[in-house]
């Protein structure tokens, strides 16, 4: 889903609220909700590392002083969420599981200059996903991330930190799900101090070709059975589950 910038309506900002840090997990429609809040906010107050957020890097902005209006965003790599907590309003997008495996696996086919781009050429979706485990559990393992002290090495090492995501979920100032979208951009710009917050208009991407979409699902339910990663799954969604009620 692609979002265009706002239109059609008042830009004027409040008194500038605290920092805000905006928890990106790839491919949920955060890089729209991204383009979007840059277009409001000047660069001095806009804090990412090419996207990323490493721990180094989220210290040394610790360090400075975090600033009235300040968004921070981005991929957080191991623990550079951790000084953040307490410090900033933290918000997060995510988006219904197998909606998510399957834009990752496309996008995966799509980007020759990433790892996994040969191995999605190759394998079709249940394979990769056997060979693949983490992209089953992917969003609770982008959020852990952030969180952890260390990186798990094993997918499923996630499945015991379940609890622990979730609450960071639950002390995070905005959780939104992608088929709400311009709600959670509404809500977004209010925390950065906008009163009346800008509308945005949807686009969508081109989407896979019908048969294509059927041919996936089926490849998702298959890999919904394989006993190596039916508990990967059930995870992913109890994070999901919790980020949608927190959303409602």
């Amino acid at each position: 889903m692609l979002l265009s910038l706002f239109a059609g309506a008042s830009r004027r900002r409040t008194a500038l609220p605290g920092p805000v840090f905006f928890h990106h997990v790839p491919k949920t429609a955060g890089t729209s909700v991204i383009k979007a809040i840059r277009a409001l906010i000047p660069r001095r107050l806009r804090s990412t590392e090419e996207g990323n957020l490493s721990a180094g890097y989220v210290q040394r902005l610790v360090e400075r002083g975090l600033q009235p209006g300040q968004f921070i965003y981005g991929h957080p790599l191991t623990a550079a969420a951790l000084p953040l907590r307490g410090r900033t309003r933290i918000a997060t997008l995510l988006r219904e599981p197998r909606d998510h495996v399957i834009s990752n696996y496309l996008w995966l086919r799509l980007n020759r200059e990433v790892p996994d781009h040969e191995a999605a050429m190759r394998l079709d979706l249940r394979a990769f996903l056997l060979a693949r485990p983490y992209f089953a559990i992917f969003q609770t393992g982008s959020l852990y991330a952030g969180i952890g002290p260390a990186q798990l090495l094993r997918a499923e090492d996630l499945i015991g930190q379940v609890p622990a995501v979730t609450a960071y979920l639950e002390e995070m100032d905005l959780v939104g799900t992608v088929d709400g979208v311009a709600g959670f951009f509404a809500e977004l710009t209010r925390l950065l101090g906008w009163d009346t917050p800008p509308r945005l208009r949807h686009r969508n991407r081109t989407r896979p070709a019908a048969d294509l979409r059927e041919a996936l699902a089926e490849q998702f339910a298959a890999a919904q059975a394989e006993p190596a990663l039916a508990p990967l799954f059930v995870a992913e969604q109890a994070v999901y589950d919790r980020a949608r009620s927190l959303a409602g």
